[in-house]
């Protein structure tokens, strides 16, 4: 099935209390079920249950038929009665029936609703369920494959009409949010030192602004023993964890001169470092495991970039980087007001998580311009980052946002396929989800 979307009508509604649909595990909901529509029943229940599941679609094509994996597992199912008895809505009625209700949204996940599976079957151990707390609602989508975390109400009513029994059902998508964690003190960071050097005669005292003759372009073009060369180390601290909406981002950076490696004429002098340009670039990658044929188990993989924005008003080229082993480093992240953007189409900040099928993991870039003596030197790197919950879990994430589906569920979209011929086997699957792979690879780049 795709995602639950909102299921309301004069036969059966909910609305919940401030038309609020945002929860923290362990919260809980009040609302009311109502209907308007007449009835008159002898006998007639009212029920709600409370629904939470994981789930990833992954479809293969081999051009004759389209074969569909899926991944599915139940995280709660609390289920309550509301109203059992004679049910008598009169016919023109102007007021509709209300029944209150309140639910408590569990904190863990519900190891009895979960299927026995191998370990190779799931991103968890099946020894560490009975711990797992539930995890937040995520959605994103890749062209047909999609991974998706959500959690819905869905109330249902049963009466009997001329001897036979009807059943009516409203639904109500809700937003579970992942705890908010508190900033850690000291934070980890990873600490980079990347050798440089930079040869030109601007770097000796008094040539800072000297316009150079063509021979001294030419003896610095073919790096000749006369032009001056200075040696240096960038020192980069960035952070190992960060926060959602996290503003600014800190990243520290100095530059620390390696005298035993510089020209004597260089040695012990002061240089003017200037910041041009600084950029980062949030990668998530999301992995998705799906059942195949013969319970085999289908694995693929997709990525989503966003920039971090930076909302200073002054241009990079005005910040001036240390030059010196004594002292501190300058917080750029702070100078460019670096922070992390959540929220919106297409953006790669939710937080890091790994559920049985679904898990996201992400990846900092970064470039750096650093202009020594009218020369521009690069840096560039990546690393592995963990991205946390907000501090202020105040509203909810969207990681990607969902395409319109229909008000009413329905499995046409996926089981609609065609499926003329005979599917591949898992193996020649594989094989395809290899050069679907391939394809997405070279469409990145």
């Amino acid at each position: 099935m795709p995602q639950t979307r909102v299921k309301s009508s004069d036969t059966l509604g909910i609305d919940l209390d401030d038309g609020r649909v945002l929860f923290l595990p362990g919260g809980t909901i009040t609302g009311t079920i109502f209907r308007q529509q007449t009835i008159v029943s002898t006998e007639a229940t009212i029920s709600l249950v409370l629904r939470g599941r994981t789930k990833s679609i992954f479809l293969v094509s081999t051009g004759q038929t389209t074969v569909v994996y899926r991944g599915r597992f139940t995280l709660i199912n609390v289920s309550q009665a509301i109203f059992s008895g004679p049910l008598h809505i009169p016919k023109d009625s102007h007021k509709r029936r209300d029944w209150k209700f309140t639910i408590e949204i569990p904190q863990r996940i519900d190891p009895s609703l979960l299927p026995r599976y191998k370990p190779h079957e799931s991103f968890l151990d099946p020894a560490i369920v009975d711990t797992l707390t539930l995890p937040a609602s995520f959605i994103s989508l890749h062209g047909a494959d999609q991974a998706f975390i959500e959690y819905y109400l869905e109330a249902k009513i049963r009466f009997q009409r001329e001897r036979s029994w009807v059943e009516e059902t409203a639904k109500m998508p809700i937003r579970i949010l992942a705890h908010p964690c508190p900033p850690t003190h000291p934070t980890s960071t990873s600490f980079l030192r990347i050798p440089r050097s930079v040869s030109s005669q601007r770097l000796l005292p008094g040539m800072e602004n000297a316009h150079l003759t063509a021979g001294q372009r030419f003896k610095k073009l073919v790096g000749a023993s006369s032009v001056p060369e200075l040696a240096f180390h960038l020192e980069l601290d960035i952070p190992n964890e960060i926060h959602v909406d996290q503003r600014p981002v800190p990243i520290t950076m100095r530059v620390v001169p390696y005298w035993s490696s510089t020209h004597e004429a260089l040695k012990n002098q002061p240089q003017k470092v200037r910041l041009i340009n600084f950029k980062a670039t949030l990668e998530s990658r999301c992995a998705i495991l799906c059942e195949g044929f013969s319970w085999a188990i289908s694995k693929t993989s997709w990525k989503e970039k966003a920039v971090l924005p930076t909302a200073s008003q002054s241009p990079a080229s005005a910040i001036e980087i240390p030059f010196s082993s004594d002292e501190p480093a300058i917080d750029i992240g702070h100078a460019l007001d670096l922070w992390v953007e959540r929220g919106g189409k297409n953006s790669a900040a939710f937080q890091d998580f790994t559920t049985f099928n679904i898990t996201l993991t992400h990846k900092l870039y970064w470039a750096v311009k650093l202009d020594i003596a009218q020369e521009t030197i690069h840096f560039n790197g990546v690393q592995n980052i963990r991205i946390l919950p907000p501090i202020d879990s105040s509203s909810a994430p969207e990681y990607i946002e969902s395409e319109v589906l229909p008000e009413y569920e329905t499995d046409s979209s996926i089981d609609g396929v065609d499926r003329k011929g005979k599917p591949p086997s898992f193996e020649e699957a594989q094989k395809l989800e290899g050069a679907h792979k391939n394809t997405s690879h070279d469409k990145e780049h």
